[in-house]
């Protein structure tokens, strides 16, 4: 993941929120709703369901100005929704991702044993 702080800043660039809802119906948004959902979910597996990545802005092709939620409400900023956003999180994801997936939703959140 790279972070380009200044391109997110500057007018030239046009930016769209990423998130695991697609901006919008096309095949680009879709895919990349995907793809960014992909990620929140290993990165939030890695954290011990401590950290997850929200949301951010496509600037250029790549992911800038992230907003992250965690537990010890460290990370994020004043939009830090803390434990509460991330059980949102994942009850959006269990309903969005385990039946494009085809898998039931307690297992895709016991994968590794990791509680």
């Amino acid at each position: 993941v790279v972070f380009v702080e200044p391109l997110s800043k500057s007018a030239k660039f046009a930016k769209k929120k990423v998130s695991i809802h697609p901006a919008s119906k096309s095949r680009e948004d879709v895919r990349e709703a995907h793809r960014f959902a992909a990620f929140q979910y290993y990165s939030w597996r890695q954290s011990l369901k401590k950290k997850l990545w929200h949301s951010a802005l496509q600037v250029a092709g790549k992911w800038a100005e992230p907003l992250l939620f965690s537990a010890d409400q460290e990370l994020g900023g004043s939009e830090n929704q803390g434990v509460e956003g991330i059980r949102q999180w994942e009850a959006t994801f269990k309903d969005v991702y385990c039946p494009l997936l085809d898998v039931k939703a307690d297992r895709i959140m016991k994968t590794d044993g990791a509680e």
